[in-house]
């Protein structure tokens, strides 16, 4: 099995590519776990196989999130669902959810590379939540499925910018989660655990929250 995942994986090379384009995660070939192999594909009983073989859903690992085409983020330790949420895999997210993945975590060691906020660069990010990281990648289905597990819609991010970026960011050091939020997320994150589509809790396999 671990041979067959792994000549999987090398047909992509070190890179991962993802929705829009562009490569949205980068991971060690070396180091690839099969639950990770399941994400990088998104192939949903690859991961299901994952998970009954053993493997830590809450383990953490090295990878590379390409943000957006000019913005890549480096994390150090990273979870399973975070890098999930940034291979913009829904129904993966939802398999680690009902499979009991901690979820509102929040991971330290990570390096931005073009991200900007306000017209100003971000130089160092201290931590960030995977709920942050939904935000920021702005699937909406995957925020509900975030909110519904419990996930704060409040959170901010710790970050540093220049000296001279006068912003409030820049005086206190917090990004709000909803700052960063498209009008549509943004409202979902108003609703909260209150929202008709949050009622019924994590939805079953192949459906949307709210179905």
């Amino acid at each position: 099995m671990k041979t067959i995942l792994f000549l999987l994986f090398l047909g992509f090379g070190s890179l991962v590519t993802g929705h829009a384009g562009y490569v949205n995660a980068q991971i060690s070939v070396a180091d690839i776990d099969p639950a990770q192999a399941a994400i990088t594909v998104k192939d949903i009983s690859l991961l299901k196989q994952a998970m009954a073989g053993g493997t830590d859903i809450n383990q953490k690992f090295a990878f590379h999130w390409q943000q957006s085409p000019s913005t890549i983020i480096h994390f150090e330790k990273a979870t399973l669902l975070m890098y999930a949420i940034s291979m913009d895999w829904y129904e993966g997210v939802l398999e680690l959810l009902r499979a009991g993945a901690k979820s509102n975590m929040y991971v330290k060691g990570i390096n931005p590379i073009g991200l900007t906020f306000d017209r100003c660069q971000v130089k160092e990010i201290a931590e960030m939540s995977d709920m942050m990281m939904a935000v920021m990648a702005g699937n909406p289905d995957i925020v509900k499925l975030m909110v519904i597990d419990g996930c704060d819609t409040r959170g901010t991010m710790a970050v540093t910018l220049p000296k001279n970026c006068q912003t409030a960011v820049a005086l206190g050091g917090l990004m709000n989660m909803r700052s960063l939020a498209s009008p549509e997320v943004a409202e979902l994150l108003k609703e909260g655990k209150k929202a008709a589509w949050a009622q019924n809790g994590l939805p079953a396999e192949g459906q949307r929250p709210g179905q």
